[in-house]
């Protein structure tokens, strides 16, 4: 989320705003505003305001709790901001000018609800028992802001809406929620989490404070010292390894990866392996070459994305279990997974190339929805930087892919969720059905915001 204006701030005071506000990158006519005058949100605080030229107003029916004077004064600001906010919403032309932070580099290159954050998963780490979230802020406030940059998952099962993430202080001694809300995970699940920040709380301190460090950085710092998911080799696949020295981290880690199964080959001591930590190997064993075969249809099937995040893939109709190969391009489920987030984010697309090996680019999970300077080349392993924020993707550079359109319609979700994407057509269904909204586990959720968050690390 942008911070247009931050109560106690001086750092960037163009808005001369007494109330904090807040953007998202979601292609709604919709601004937040704090309702009150403290200096943190909780989440539950924030009330929607349509984005209008003439008449902007509240969406929700609630008692304003800042002064009417105030109010007015952000009304007039979104009248006379209109077009700004309707670009940054959108995610172009964005005029830093009228926001709190001015160096986007600031913000590291992941959302929930809005916030550039990166996350740290239980995908990769068994000892963390749900998703803590970091956003580096090195301005100097006159307060202890820099305490409170760490977000917890406040929850096992996915629930959506912002008062799920709950803010945890990164402490040395007693890492505690800093705001008084009720915990919703287990008091051993939040012990758990209180021990990894105990752990790792230098690093933690040192990321929140910088400004030039990205998702390498947590992931290197924290395989030295913490015992992650060793994936297990299949044993069928005839494709061998080719693993390959790609330098050393920050820390002086030794890096090997694996430019056959796109995958990293070295353990948190930095020790190559005898094979990489791509599990499903096989995949690779059956290409099929695009340009040679005549592609009339192509779609993915998440059978139940509740359970399962590896979708099935589809070509002219008949179930394909390998990789789609295109000049130098090796095209896996996962890009497929990405290009069906590019479209339903309605994104702007671009050709990236690595410049370490000049092969082109695709980003999946999170980073197929926001836009980012540092890539991770699939193919070689390197980082690289793009001259500009930006999201690429092969398959759109070989096909011209419509956008998703969605049905103004709600559907209930229980246990069961199979979500089918034809990338040819644009046809996205949620079982069975053209929706645009869910009703899960009692909350109405914006399909969007509902399948980033489930497919946000599957990349």
């Amino acid at each position: 989320m942008i911070i247009l204006a931050q109560k106690g701030s001086n750092i960037y005071p163009n808005t001369n705003l007494s109330i904090t506000l807040w953007l998202k990158y979601d292609n709604k006519k919709i601004i937040y505003m704090q309702n009150n005058y403290n200096k943190y949100t909780t989440g539950n605080d924030l009330v929607p305001i349509s984005i209008d030229k003439n008449y902007p107003k509240l969406l929700k029916d609630i008692e304003l709790k800042v002064k009417e004077k105030d109010f007015k004064d952000v009304l007039n600001f979104i009248k006379n901001k209109y077009q700004i906010l309707v670009n940054a919403v959108n995610g172009v032309d964005i005029d830093y000018s009228i926001m709190e932070h001015t160096y986007i580099n600031k913000f590291k290159p992941t959302v929930i609800d809005g916030f550039f954050v990166n996350s740290i998963s239980p995908r990769h780490y068994p000892s963390l028992p749900v998703n803590l979230y970091l956003y580096c802020d090195n301005v100097d406030y006159d307060d202890e802001r820099d305490l409170y940059t760490l977000l917890m998952d406040n929850r096992v099962d996915y629930k959506g809406g912002f008062e799920n993430y709950v803010t945890v202080s990164i402490d040395k001694n007693n890492p505690q929620l800093v705001y008084d809300v009720e915990l919703g995970i287990s008091e051993e699940k939040f012990k758990r989490v209180q021990d990894f920040i105990k752990k790792h709380y230098t690093f933690l301190k040192k990321y929140t404070e910088s400004n030039n460090m990205d998702i390498s950085d947590i992931y290197e710092n924290l395989s030295s010292k913490e015992p992650e998911f060793v994936e297990s080799v299949n044993e069928y696949s005839t494709m061998k390894c080719n693993i390959e020295y790609i330098g050393k981290s920050r820390q002086g880690i030794t890096k090997y990866y694996c430019t056959v199964h796109k995958s990293f080959a070295y353990d948190k001591l930095g020790n190559k392996l005898d094979e990489c930590l791509w599990s499903n190997k096989e995949i690779y064993d059956n290409r099929l070459n695009i340009k040679q075969n005549e592609i009339k249809d192509v779609s993915i099937r998440y059978e139940n994305i509740l359970e399962n995040v590896i979708p099935k893939i589809k070509v002219n109709n008949k179930e394909f279990n390998g990789v789609l190969e295109y000049d130098h391009s090796l095209l896996t489920y996962k890009d497929f997974g990405g290009i069906m987030l590019a479209k339903l984010n309605d994104v702007p697309l671009a050709i990236v190339k690595c410049s370490h090996c000049g092969r082109y680019h695709s980003d999946n999970g999170q980073y197929a929805y926001i836009p980012h300077r540092t890539h991770l080349c699939l193919y070689c392993g390197h980082l690289f930087r793009a001259k500009e924020r930006n999201i690429g993707s092969e398959l759109a550079m070989i096909y011209d892919i419509p956008k998703i359109k969605l049905k103004d319609k709600l559907l209930k979700i229980d246990n069961y969720c199979c979500v089918e994407y034809n990338m040819l057509d644009g046809n996205l269904l949620i079982n069975n059905q053209k929706v645009n909204r869910v009703l899960y586990e009692g909350k109405e959720l914006d399909i969007i915001e509902f399948i980033n968050h489930i497919l946000e690390n599957e990349y």
